[in-house]
């Protein structure tokens, strides 16, 4: 097996990490692989996320390599964090059945406009899907859409672990009239479309909740994390007509709601 060593030189320190494997060695046919870069005019910087059977959720030596951060200080780079909160150029996670969301970690050197890019999608089937979360606007992108890339302005430079986050998703997981009551209060859950925009009320919930909407196949329409909310608006993305699902959770229990729109 092939060792690749990552090097990294600060001032007059040089740090390095080992890794048995790069983003791309020993790629199976059916292991899963996503490449995305930042980009800022010329300057760019690219971690990898990929899926095999035997990676764990936080670093694991034969699989993974630690993010070595460049000392320019206008480079803008990026790097994705494990279960641990460890941050990583090369994360490999096990398999996934169910949804997975990693948290994206970015160091912009200056504020202004940037792009990230997928530079690598690899077997993903056609009934999986990935996606880029945007908190601070709310958009989701579809990464296996033709146009991969999505521009955004950063306000400020420095660390941001808190505004993008990958979503895998496999659109076979079953959809159920079972709820699990996370609202605390003893009060009806109501939502409902007012004019482009999904309404929630009574929701009541304490700690961090997430609420995904999605199709009857699966696919992602919208992803919002809130924080001990009662009454909630989300300005929905375009016209929705038809049935669709919301998912709402927290560490607790989760909730699903079928509505028609």
């Amino acid at each position: 097996m092939k060792t690749r060593i990552f090097i990294a030189i600060v001032g007059s320190l040089i740090l390095f990490s080992v890794s048995p494997n790069s983003c791309l060695a020993e790629v199976k046919a059916t292991q899963k692989i996503l490449k995305i870069a930042i980009q800022k005019g010329n300057a760019s910087d690219e971690a990898c996320v990929r899926f095999r059977t035997s990676a764990t959720t936080c670093f694991d030596g034969s699989y993974d390599a630690y993010k070595m951060f460049s000392s320019v200080d206008s480079m803008p780079q990026l790097y994705t964090l494990t279960n641990c909160k460890e941050q990583l150029s090369i994360n490999s996670f096990g398999d996934f059945t169910s949804d997975k969301r990693v948290t994206v970690g970015l160091r912009v050197g200056r504020a202004g406009n940037h792009t990230i890019i997928v530079s690598m999608l690899s077997n993903f089937a056609g009934a999986e899907f990935v996606y880029l979360i945007d908190k601070t606007t709310g958009e989701m992108i579809d990464l296996k859409s033709t146009d991969m890339s999505y521009d955004f302005y950063a306000p400020v430079k420095g660390v941001d672990t808190s505004r993008f986050e990958l979503l895998f998703t496999a659109a076979s997981r079953t959809v159920t009239e079972t709820e699990e009551q996370i609202n605390t209060s003893k009060k009806e859950l109501i939502c409902y479309n007012e004019s482009g925009t999904l309404v929630i009320n009574n929701l009541s919930t304490e700690g961090i909740t997430n609420l995904q909407l999605t199709d009857l196949s699966g696919k992602v329409l919208l992803f919002k994390t809130t924080e001990n909310s009662e009454d909630i608006t989300i300005k929905l993305p375009y016209t929705l007509k038809g049935m669709y699902v919301l998912q709402i959770s927290n560490n607790q229990s989760t909730m699903v709601k079928k509505l028609m729109f």
